[in-house]
């Protein structure tokens, strides 16, 4: 009698045929994901800038820090805390964002997030700075700050 069923090489090529489609699929998924965590860390900094903005019209002042405004998203995509630096606070000449001609990114305040490294320089300029979310021109741009 003979058995039925797959040989070796009928296995072999079917797990070819899917560790093909894997390296294939396996990329773009995480390019997608990482997408959307930049799209969601836009938004989040979006709202931070209203309500800061709001706080400022309704208190003549900006706010000292997020426990100030209406509750929001204060942890980015990655895990990291977001960063909000009114143009008040001690440090805003020393640890103001500067573009990578060294200009400063906002005249009012900063808030960004560090990306997915964790890590971030003043300056945009440093690769360490290339995969933080911005907020630029005072509000008018707010992304990646490799885009600015």
């Amino acid at each position: 009698m003979r058995q039925r069923g797959m040989t070796i090489v009928e296995l072999l090529i079917v797990l070819a045929i899917v560790g093909t489609i894997a390296s294939i699929l396996i990329p773009n998924l995480l390019q997608a994901l990482e997408s959307t965590k930049i799209k969601r860390a836009i938004n989040d900094i979006a709202t931070i800038s209203f309500n800061a903005n709001s706080f400022q019209r309704e208190n003549d002042r900006y706010p000292d820090d997020m426990t100030e405004f209406p509750i929001g998203p204060t942890v980015d995509p990655w895990g990291n805390e977001y960063v909000y630096r009114p143009s008040t606070a001690a440090d805003w000449n020393a640890k103001r964002r500067r573009d990578r001609w060294m200009n400063p990114l906002n005249s009012d305040f900063d808030v960004y997030s560090v990306g997915r490294d964790g890590d971030s320089k003043a300056p945009l300029a440093p690769p360490v700075s290339h995969d933080d979310i911005v907020r630029a021109n005072s509000g008018s741009y707010i992304g990646p700050a490799w885009q600015f």
